[in-house]
């Protein structure tokens, strides 16, 4: 059973068709790789599948069935689901940080300057798991060692500033993984970062995907980075899919156009 499935999804802004007819499945343990070039609708196409758009007229149609229920990642699933489509903001904040985690391109922009990275990981644990100030700090504590954070006790009572960018992005990675989600959205997660933190976050994100069972839908305009995380590979140009693959018989023997030129265009 899928841990998330779209079907016909489309998106529009206005009289603007972003988003035309996208389907798609992710399953537990799997990693689904969205990737085309800017402006291809990868990150309009998994913010609305989450219900995360928030752009004045906008206008979501089609289905996104979220089976993963909440506590102990995908390895319980409902088989009902819970419609993300049209979903209430009640619905999609139980949701959101509970069986969803995400982390995004840019860490500086998504922490809280105010706030300690404990006290980040913290208020999800509070909220959604009901813990204890003190056990949700302990928790914290562990998640922080998790990611490799050197001296977790210590940082915990850190702000964002005082990390550097790949442990930053490391402190994200704890706070979407605090409440052990289903499904962890990972959009573009590593563009901001230099080659050799690039691939300790992948490979991070790899170990703690094996350990947990969690899905993974990672968005990336680079297929180099898609190669190195994905089992399957969507391609979206101008916010339709043009090809749907595992990612082997994607890299021996892409069918559509628009897929050998980005394989062309990786760096070598």
């Amino acid at each position: 059973m899928s841990v998330l499935q779209v079907t016909d999804l489309d998106v529009s802004i206005g009289e603007s068709a972003i988003v035309r007819g996208i389907s798609f499945a992710v399953e537990a343990e799997q990693t689904l790789g969205i990737v085309g070039e800017s402006g291809s609708g990868k990150s309009m196409t998994v913010l609305a599948a989450t219900g995360l758009i928030d752009a004045p007229g906008r206008r979501v149609t089609g289905s996104s069935l979220l089976r993963a229920s909440g506590g102990s990642g995908s390895r319980a699933t409902d088989a009902e689901g819970v419609q993300l489509v049209g979903a209430s903001d009640r619905t999609l904040r139980s949701v959101h940080g509970d069986r969803i985690g995400f982390v995004f391109q840019d860490p500086s922009t998504s922490l809280n300057p105010f706030l300690t990275v404990g006290r980040q990981i913290t208020e999800s644990l509070e909220t959604h798991r009901g813990m204890t100030r003190r056990a949700a700090h302990a928790r914290a504590v562990e998640l922080l060692a998790s990611v490799g954070i050197p001296q977790p006790d210590e940082r915990v009572g850190a702000y964002a500033h005082q990390f550097s960018g790949g442990q930053r992005q490391r402190v994200m990675i704890a706070i979407a993984l605090a409440c052990d989600p289903a499904l962890l959205i990972a959009d573009e997660p590593t563009t901001a970062l230099d080659v050799t933190t690039q691939a300790q976050i992948i490979a991070l994100v790899r170990e703690l995907q094996r350990e947990r069972g969690t899905a993974v839908v990672w968005i990336s305009h680079d297929l180099g980075v898609i190669g190195q995380v994905a089992d399957d590979v969507l391609v979206l140009r101008r916010g339709e899919a043009v090809e749907q693959r595992p990612l082997g018989k994607l890299y021996a023997e892409p069918q559509h156009a628009y897929t050998r030129e980005l394989l062309a265009a990786r760096p070598r």
